[in-house]
């Protein structure tokens, strides 16, 4: 199955956030709760200045793309 989909196509979808992390806001493109898929995700988030994405595990794994300003990201991995 193949999914296409843009920022637009999700205009009307209510953005999911959760007090584990604050100022954090996300909206699914790919999703098995919104499309079915099975072992992709892909999803659009806003992070304020000073919202916290703390360090978590879940599959699939994540990419991370900044389109406007700068953050940390700590690999505790190496």
């Amino acid at each position: 199955m193949i999914f296409v989909k843009n920022l637009k196509s999700i205009s009307d979808q209510e953005w999911s956030t959760t007090e584990k992390y604050p100022g954090v806001r996300w909206k699914f493109l790919i999703d098995a709760d919104f499309m079915g898929s099975s072992g992709l995700s892909l999803g659009f988030a806003e992070i304020i200045p000073g919202g916290d994405l703390t360090l978590h595990y879940h599959s699939p794994a994540e990419i991370y793309v900044v389109t406007s300003g700068k953050g940390i990201l700590i690999n505790l991995a190496s």
